[in-house]
């Protein structure tokens, strides 16, 4: 039994052979895992296990191998009761004190109160046999003089939709020393041309592993990707104020660097001439 903590638990089912990436990459995360059947190969199980207590029961489409899993299951995580089953038809009449109702069979989510109780289906997260949405469910709760359970509804595959989108939004940038007496550190975006100055989060600056990196400087030449609402402000050069995350991806060679150095001097050197005129 885990107590008095925080716990994360990953729900799945009807895996039928596929533990995909996006998924493990939820699970990792988890302190136990729900599987309601319908695993298909036993070495899955094999893999879940390595990330954390797992809970499953046997489903329809589990042959010989799954002979020694449970139907069903009665067992309490933290403060929370549960009652497991691949099939809804065949949960148990009389639930008694359970509060939380886990199935799967359908490949549908479904997640309801009813009569104070949570009845969840996590719908199918592996491989898709009715077309329908690879879907999961994670449950986080805390245990501190009781029970309480908040459920997030998971669908794997819209949240590596929604990744793709934010990658394909951020600005890919260099970062130059530009400028003719007075050097001034910029970026430039690598698809537009155009120049800009922006500060580095507050959480710092991520590697191409989108791992944080010790420090929160950049380099002349440096190549980072920034996400935010690219939203730039009229002066020049420009001010990117919305950034939420900057990742560095690598370092351009000289020749690399060059044109979009003369990018850069020719936006501030050509202001600083104007300046002048004036």
């Amino acid at each position: 039994m885990i107590e008095n903590k925080r716990i994360k638990i990953g729900i799945i089912s009807d895996t039928h052979g596929l533990l995909r990436t996006e998924v493990l990459d939820i699970l990792q995360s988890c302190d136990c895992i729900f599987h309601a059947g319908d695993v298909d190969r036993p070495e899955l199980l094999d893999t879940i296990r390595s990330l954390g207590a797992l809970y499953v029961v046997r489903g329809n489409n589990d042959g010989y191998w799954a002979q020694n899993l449970r139907r069903s299951l009665n067992f309490t995580v933290g403060n929370v009761k549960f009652f497991m089953v691949h099939d809804r038809k065949d949960v148990a009449w009389e639930l008694g004190d359970t509060q939380v109702v886990i199935f799967g069979h359908s490949h549908q989510y479904f997640a309801k109160e009813i009569d104070g109780r949570l009845w969840l289906n996590p719908g199918s997260c592996g491989r898709s046999r009715f077309g329908g949405d690879v879907t999961m469910a994670v449950m986080t709760f805390g245990v501190v003089g009781g029970s309480f359970w908040n459920l997030v509804a998971r669908q794997a595959q819209k949240d590596k939709q929604e990744e793709a989108r934010l990658e394909n939004e951020a600005i890919r940038a260099i970062y130059v020393e530009a400028g003719d007496i007075l050097k001034e550190m910029v970026f430039v975006d690598m698809d537009k041309k155009t120049v800009f100055k922006a500060a580095i989060p507050k959480e710092g600056i991520y590697n191409k592993n989108d791992k944080l990196i010790a420090g929160d400087t950049l380099e002349n030449g440096d190549m980072v990707k920034i996400y935010g609402d690219r939203n730039m402000t009229r002066s020049i050069p420009a001010q990117y104020p919305g950034i939420t995350k900057m990742k560095r991806n690598g370092r351009a060679s000289l020749e690399e660097l060059q044109p979009y150095l003369e990018i850069a001097n020719e936006l501030l050197c050509g202001d600083s001439e104007e300046e002048d005129k004036k």
